[in-house]
């Protein structure tokens, strides 16, 4: 053996030794015991690296050599195995790993903290799925969110229905501007008009509320469920008191929320899937967004107060 050579086994021994004889390498032994092979299979292992005969196994000199024993070989694959798994473990520290229930519905109180950035519009497109004793009732609702004198301005259109369904809630077009808030009847063909209220703007359930949010980090009755695949990607589902959540691991979205209520003679589930969520520079968004356009013919009523739960 040269010189370089003796040298590097040198510093494998006397790396090993202090493996061996560290908390770590103490900790890693324990495990590797407990993961050592049965009887049989000693038996198999022996055979194959020549021990056929019982006697002590002829070692070389060295810890290293002291390593490709039987039973040394037998820790030494259980240490691999543990090492791997350590390995694995802080691997799996980087950003993509599995995180707790808690985590996730952090990450998604962090995201609805922020309705919108400064400069931009925020759209999103909702798809409504109720079932309700049998029926199912399909629609698509949108809003469009901006950043205005102090306050968010808020265009929500009409909900529609989806083809071939019908609406099970209707629920016509509201408009938040700097100065007003609009509210148009198409029933009645009457747009009713009133100053500008906090209480006309709701857009915790377009982004979450992170008020509740915030409430269910915490709870005791928060569950992560496992993963599901929608639309080509993975999201992590959690259960929280009677709503089931599909949350994007990585940026804290509650992409899809399911619940469920029991009545006398029936049952009401409900879903909300988002469909799409972009945010785009204002100028680019559609001219006239938040500037209301009566319909022709509409009658037009001035109310002191308009809010959005009456």
């Amino acid at each position: 053996m040269t010189k370089h050579n003796q040298t590097e086994a040198f510093d494998l021994d006397a790396a090993l030794a202090r493996l061996e004889a560290g908390p770590a390498g103490q900790g890693l032994r324990a495990a590797a015991d407990a993961l050592e092979p049965p009887a049989a299979a000693m038996r198999r292992l022996r055979q194959r690296i020549g021990d056929t005969g019982g006697a002590a196994p002829r070692r070389a000199p060295g810890r290293l050599a002291n390593l490709l024993a039987p039973r040394r070989l037998a820790g030494s694959l259980g240490l691999a195995m543990i090492a791997a798994l350590i390995v694995a473990l802080l691997v799996a520290r980087v950003p993509g790993r599995s995180v707790s229930a808690a985590e996730l519905i952090e990450k998604a109180e962090q995201r609805a903290a922020v309705a919108v950035p400064p400069g931009k519009v925020r759209h999103i497109v909702r798809e409504l799925i109720d079932v309700e004793n049998g029926q199912t009732h399909k629609a698509i609702d949108e809003v469009w969110l901006a950043e205005g004198d102090g306050h968010l301005l808020l265009w929500q259109p009409a909900r529609r229905a989806q083809p071939g369904s019908s609406l099970l809630y209707p629920l016509d077009s509201w408009l938040v501007n700097n100065e007003h808030v609009w509210y148009f009847s198409a029933e009645e063909n009457t747009a009713y008009r009133a100053p500008y209220d906090a209480c006309a703007l709701s857009p915790a359930e377009w982004i979450g509320d992170p008020q509740f949010l915030a409430e269910a980090r915490s709870s005791e009755y928060l569950r992560l469920i496992g993963e599901e695949e929608l639309d080509g990607r993975t999201y992590a589902v959690i259960d929280i008191y009677e709503t089931r959540l599909w949350v994007d691991p990585e940026n804290g979205q509650i992409i899809q929320s399911r619940s469920a209520v029991d009545f006398e003679g029936g049952r009401h589930e409900s879903t909300v899937k988002i469909v799409v969520d972009e945010v785009m520079d204002a100028p680019d968004a559609p001219a006239g967004l938040f500037a209301f356009d009566q319909p022709p013919g509409s009658r037009l009523v001035e109310r002191e107060r308009l809010c959005v739960n009456g």
